[in-house]
C-alpha cells in the first residue's frame, strides 16, 4: 500500500490526479464508530484507575460495608423462618 507523502500538495506516485472522481471517502458512520472505540478506550482507562483508588478503602468504610452485609442476611434468614413457620402452621389437606 502507498503511503502518503508529508506534502499535501504532491500526487502519490502512480496517478496523474485525474481519478479524483472515483476516490473513496470513509463513511461518517465509521468515522464515529473509530471515534467511538478511542472514547471507549479513555473511559475504560479512567474506570481502571478509579477503581485502583477506591481499592484503598479505609478501615471505617469497610466495617459499613460489612454491617450492611450482615444486616442483609439478617433480614434473608428471618423471611426463610416466617415463610417456613407460615407453612407449618397452614392446614393441610387430608388426601
Amino acid at each position: 500500500m502507498q503511503q502518503r507523502s508529508v506534502s499535501a500538495s504532491r500526487r502519490p506516485s502512480g496517478t496523474d490526479g485525474s481519478d479524483f472522481s472515483y476516490r473513496m471517502v470513509v463513511d461518517s458512520r465509521y468515522t464515529r464508530v473509530a471515534k467511538g472505540k478511542s472514547r471507549l478506550g479513555a473511559l475504560l482507562a479512567a474506570q481502571v484507575i478509579k477503581y485502583q483508588s477506591t481499592a484503598d478503602m479505609t478501615y471505617y468504610e469497610l466495617l459499613d460495608i460489612g454491617r450492611t452485609l450482615i444486616g442483609v442476611m439478617l433480614q434473608i434468614l428471618i423471611i426463610i423462618t416466617t415463610v417456613s413457620l407460615v407453612y407449618n402452621m397452614s392446614p393441610k389437606r387430608i388426601s
